[in-house]
């Protein structure tokens, strides 16, 4: 019945998709979340907003001082990745310590990246996809890879519930 609060997204927003939402810890004590955009495209780009990133936290709430926007007056220092589109798994790789995304994007634009400290990820200047209508994503400047190009891309998928990784067996290593 205690609990402390470590982290919550502000502003409340009223929207009602692309929450994100995915929590992971690595292994030095740190707490990756992956924010959706709530279907606002340009928050994904802006650091002064907490939509369409990860963020990186320590155990208790705090932002870790070599966070790699502390210190700038433009951006949030909680932002470890930026241009994210709807984070809807991750995972710490065992083998690595890498964290890897899977971020359900428009149709033929699902990726998994490795997202890394300050690096943009191009949503929605850059997608492979498309507007489920079939039209293209009119923000986008370049029909595929943004500044940071993701590991694997997919056509077609229904959102992924869990963050899982596969060994060379491909039995599932972890959640």
């Amino acid at each position: 019945t205690n609990f402390t609060v470590v982290f919550r997204q502000q502003p409340k927003l009223s929207v009602g998709n692309h929450f994100g939402g995915r929590l992971v810890f690595d292994g030095k004590g740190y707490l990756f979340i992956g924010l959706g955009e709530n279907n606002q495209r340009a928050t994904a780009q802006d650091l002064s907003k907490l939509q369409g990133k990860v963020v990186r936290l320590t155990e208790t709430g705090g932002v870790p001082p070599d966070n790699p926007f502390v210190g700038r007056a433009d951006a949030r220092p909680e932002i470890w990745a930026y241009g994210i589109r709807n984070p809807q798994g991750m995972a710490m790789n065992p083998w690595s310590e890498a964290l890897w995304l899977n971020e359900h994007g428009p149709r033929g634009g699902d990726e998994i990246n490795i997202p890394q400290a300050g690096k943009n990820y191009g949503w929605p200047l850059a997608t492979h996809g498309i507007n489920y209508s079939g039209l293209p994503i009119p923000e986008a400047k370049a029909n595929g890879s943004g500044p940071n190009s993701p590991v694997c891309l997919a056509g077609l998928s229904r959102g992924e519930r869990d963050g899982l990784l596969f060994g060379a067996d491909l039995s599932p290593v972890a959640a």
